[in-house]
């Protein structure tokens, strides 16, 4: 009795499995997104480990992240620096719009619309990542692909722009969720992206 409740294998340790994989996905994606223009690569192979190792139960989530990263290292590289230019583009254009003597009414709906269209922006990113751990692209082309299916899938888009923004003002408003969050963000994302992939064969 005392060795299988000892064994990594049984139903009592699983669940300390799955946490300190959470744990490690997330901190790995972390460290692997501290030359910026890595993010990329590493949001796919956070996104390809999670669902292969958390959905689908495949063993070995770790070294999988780094064949991911790895492999998908130059495209994920240029797609980044693409869509997260346009991103930081529409920042900066709302903070230049900001900036101006408005009036009080004026600036809220600048604002508003403002904060709308970041949240449009991100919609590209949410999608070109995870595509990237499904399909072969190049940089320009997987950019084409994420532009093409956030406009499609907009009220989808949306949902994972928002889902984004709220786990970045968690990670940046408390440091514990860093440490977890990134890897149930790419979770969250899979309920939705995975049956929009099986439609194109993934």
């Amino acid at each position: 009795m005392a060795n299988k409740f000892f064994d990594p294998e049984s139903y009592a340790w699983k669940p300390f499995g799955l946490i300190a994989d959470l744990f490690l996905l997330s901190l790995l994606w972390l460290l692997c997104c501290l030359p910026v223009f890595t993010a990329g690569a590493s949001c796919a192979a956070l996104y390809d480990a999670a669902v292969h190792g958390f959905r689908r139960g495949e063993p070995n989530p770790i070294p999988r992240f780094f064949r991911t990263l790895k492999a998908e290292l130059k495209p994920g590289c240029l797609a980044f620096l693409l869509l997260g230019g346009l991103w930081l583009l529409c920042l900066l254009a709302l903070r230049l719009l900001m900036s101006l003597p408005l009036s009080e009414n004026l600036a809220f709906a600048v604002e508003g619309a403002g904060l709308l269209l970041l949240l449009l922006a991100a919609g590209p990113l949410c999608w070109a990542f995870p595509l990237l751990s499904r399909f072969t692209f190049t940089g320009r082309g997987l950019c084409a692909a994420a532009l093409k299916l956030s406009l499609a899938k907009l009220p989808l888009s949306f949902l994972l722009s928002l889902s984004l923004a709220g786990a970045a003002w968690l990670c940046r408003r408390f440091l514990l969720p860093v440490f977890f969050l990134p890897a149930l963000l790419a979770l969250f994302h899979s309920l939705f992206l995975e049956r929009v992939f099986r439609t194109y064969g993934a």
